[in-house]
């Protein structure tokens, strides 16, 4: 038996994960641990450790982190915490595997505790590109510091090689958020109404703004510029989800509340948990933000995603995913011009949709030789 750990820091990476957990604890084969860390203990972001709870998972090591300040010192603290607990459960706990997904610094500092540990790592979601991003080069130290990878798509293989990963370490899957939109049963017009208890109007429109980590300046001033541009139009409302723990996370929040306060129309959810987060995107007009979510999952609702700044700059896109700047006039022409597009299923094509992603993450690890990953050879590019 394969002792395997998962690590979760966020929401957002749970809900990519828990099909994977799933599927681990359904296989005998594999004993498998849950470390649970970041932002899941903070009511700031909703207290979502309770969503792994309500899923029936034993939760086997906590790291509670602190997110009152997210200022640059204040989150290398958390990094330095998260370091020791990490160190502790490995130092107590043999491992065969460790499981980490994306590309946060907070998966940046587990990964490299784990290398320093000679534990053999598993990271899903390398390759990808998001030149706007501090992320981008987390996430490419992250696949330096692991030894199999599982990405969504074939470009993103080809990346990996191109850092001298071994073609036999990295595996084709898909995207894990678009299996699970594929499995969720999502509310209706007249459920989620009832839900939210939020009538809908002519026009809706769903936004997600996360901090941009290199343009730290710019953030107060870009959130802004959104959330006037949807004055521009009659009969509408404006749905908006919390920005992920970031630097600037706070500041952004505040502004928003601040707004809202004082303009009808705009709705703010800490949390809406993923099945009521796909229910309301799919019964808006438009998706509007610079999340991944916006370019990995909304394609396959058949909506248009309106993707702003550069935080996604360079990430593999669906035709139905617009780009543009933050700028009123431009902001509000691009929604005029995509409000009422049809659907047309060549255009919602969906690059990142692959079948049973978790399943077969499972099958390749049950099948890997894990005794035999050390010591981790660096391929030159002349051997392809």
């Amino acid at each position: 038996m394969k002792n395997v750990t998962v690590l979760t820091t966020s929401r957002s990476d749970y809900d990519l994960l828990s099909g994977v957990i799933s599927e681990f604890k359904n296989n005998k084969n594999f004993k498998t641990s849950l470390i649970v860390s970041g932002s899941h203990f903070d009511k700031r972001f909703g207290k979502t450790y309770k969503r792994i709870l309500e899923d029936k998972f034993k939760i086997d090591h906590k790291i509670e982190l602190s997110y009152k300040n997210l200022s640059k010192i204040n989150l290398v603290k958390n990094l330095s915490k998260l370091s020791e607990g990490l160190a502790l459960f490995f130092k107590n706990n043999k491992q065969d595997l460790f499981i980490i997904l994306g590309d946060r610094h907070e998966t940046l500092c587990a990964a490299f505790i784990a290398n320093f540990n000679n534990i053999p790592i598993a990271h899903i979601g390398g390759g990808e590109i998001t030149e706007g991003s501090q992320d981008d080069c987390y996430r490419h130290a992250i696949s330096k510091l692991s030894n199999i990878h599982f990405v969504s798509h074939p470009s993103h293989k080809k990346r990996l090689i191109q850092l001298g990963e071994k073609k036999e370490t990295i595996f084709i899957t898909g995207n894990l958020g678009v299996e699970n939109l594929k499995k969720d049963n999502l509310l209706t017009k007249n459920e989620i109404e009832k839900d939210i208890g939020i009538k809908l109007k002519d026009k809706n429109f769903f936004v997600t703004y996360h901090p941009e980590t290199i343009n730290l300046n710019q953030n107060l001033k870009f959130i802004k510029i959104l959330l006037e541009s949807f004055l521009a139009f009659d009969n509408y409302n404006v749905f908006i989800t919390s920005p992920n723990a970031d630097s600037g996370s706070h500041e952004v929040t505040q502004f928003i509340n601040k707004f809202i306060k004082i303009n009808k129309n705009f709705y703010f959810f800490k949390n809406l948990g993923r099945v009521k987060y796909f229910s309301l995107i799919r019964v808006c007009n438009l998706y509007i933000g610079n999340s991944s979510s916006g370019i990995v999952e909304v394609p396959s609702l058949k909506k248009i995603t309106l993707n702003l700044g550069n935080r996604q700059k360079g990430r593999l896109k669906a035709k139905s995913v617009i780009d543009t700047d933050f700028n009123k006039k431009k902001i509000i022409s691009t929604i005029k011009k995509y409000l009422n597009t049809k659907n047309n299923n060549f255009y919602f094509s969906n690059p990142y949709e692959r079948a049973n992603p978790s399943k077969t993450i499972v099958s390749k690890i049950s099948k890997y030789n894990l005794e035999k990953i050390f010591p981790k050879e660096f391929i030159n590019l002349k051997k392809y």
